[in-house]
């Protein structure tokens, strides 16, 4: 046998990606659920000196609940009653002097002082008339507003509209629709500037020009089976968008790109498969920072990552003992992250920043040999399959 030994290498420690980490606090119950109470949606201002902890929940009965200490007691979170008996579906606060808020009839409501009392909203004015095939409004799903200057909202209309003004605080009029495509169910929106955004439901576009009109918007991602649903979008650069969803090959789902404009995603299992007990389909994701993201499922479990792209999620981490929530929404800024869910409860979650993780190679030795051996490979995978897809753009 004869045996070549290569000479030790000394190589210089390698200093690895940043990581992030949040804690949670205990959950407090802002609505009775035997009343029939829940949320629908929440909503965190960016941070910023002055209100770094601004945030925002809306709830089925149309009121919302504001706050600047969502780490404190429930008396720390204030109702404004302000959409009579309409679900707030979603809401956007590009910055604490503005929230846009939308409802299941297709109503728009802004605050530019969303911190105030009920006074200091909106009525709400009907921008999308659009029905559902049994009768009754089809109304808005969601809302991303990038700046104070622009926002997006999708509809649950069977013909996939998006609604866009660049005067937030306007009229009805100051709102234009536009149809996307014929049997394009539409859950999520998110918009990384108004140079960039992501629609997602059924199917999943992109636009570069989201005033533009409908030939502005191109196909991209989707989740890997024809039955899936993209629920929730973070865009949160224009080098990392996110998605999450559900469908039949599995109750939690992702899709990631760096190039979200390219037709190139990664595609990857959330949690573990089968699911973990007490798990439901995955609803809603944020991203606090470039590389780190969260996303809940409706029990209320948070799933954590610092490869989203990759698709490497981490297992389930229950926000409460045996929830009985079925839906939950999550929003985040650099600091804080806040999730809510459908039986009335606000769960926060603190952003630990960054912390750098450095490694040293060990010596390597290699070798090679005349002598016939059997040789194994062993592959070392992550905790969630990832694949790599084109969809073809239109």
């Amino acid at each position: 046998m004869v045996a070549v030994l290569a000479a030790f290498l000394a190589l210089p420690a390698v200093s690895g990606a940043a990581t992030y980490s949040l804690k949670w606090a205990k959950s407090v119950a802002l609505l009775n659920p035997a009343d029939g109470g829940g949320f629908d949606s929440v909503a965190c201002a960016p941070t910023a000196a002055s209100s770094a902890l601004f945030c925002i929940a809306g709830d089925v009965r149309g009121d919302v609940f504001v706050t600047v200490h969502p780490a404190q007691a429930a008396s720390q979170w204030h109702r404004r009653y302000i959409d009579a008996k309409t679900p707030i579906t979603g809401l956007s606060c590009p910055s604490a002097q503005l929230c846009v808020a939308v409802d299941a009839a297709g109503r728009v409501l802004h605050s530019t002082d969303p911190s105030g009392g009920t006074a200091d909203w909106s009525k709400p004015v009907s921008v999308d008339k659009a029905t559902l095939a049994g009768g009754g409004a089809a109304g808005f799903s969601a809302i991303d507003c990038p700046t104070t200057t622009f926002c997006l909202a999708v509809d649950n209309a069977a013909n996939g509209q998006v609604a866009y003004t660049t005067n937030p605080t306007g009229p009805a009029s100051a709102w234009t629709l536009t149809t996307v495509g014929s049997g394009v169910l539409l859950d999520s929106v998110s918009c990384a500037n108004i140079t960039l955004c992501v629609i997602g439901g059924t199917n999943a576009y992109f636009s570069t020009d989201p005033t533009g009109g409908a030939t502005g918007w191109k196909a991209t991602a989707a989740l890997s089976s024809g039955d899936s649903v993209l629920a929730s979008l973070a865009c949160n650069t224009v080098k990392l968008c996110v998605g999450v969803g559900y469908g039949d090959s599995g109750v939690g789902l992702s899709v990631g790109s760096a190039a979200p404009t390219t037709t190139t995603w990664s595609q990857a299992l959330i949690g573990s498969d089968p699911p973990a007990q007490y798990a439901q389909v995955v609803d809603s994701v944020a991203c606090p920072e470039r590389n780190f993201c969260v996303a809940v499922d409706g029990a209320s479990n948070a799933y954590t990552s610092s490869a989203p792209v990759r698709g490497e999620w981490s297992l389930a981490r229950p926000l409460k003992k045996k929830s009985q929530s079925t839906v939950s929404q999550v929003a985040c800024n650099t600091a804080v992250c806040v999730e809510v869910d459908n039986r009335g409860t606000v769960t926060y979650g603190a952003v630990h920043g960054a912390t750098s993780t450095t490694t040293t190679p060990t010596k390597t030795t290699t070798s090679t040999t005349t002598t016939p051996t059997k040789t194994t490979t062993t592959t070392s995978t992550t905790p969630s399959k990832t694949t790599t897809t084109s969809a073809t753009t239109n």
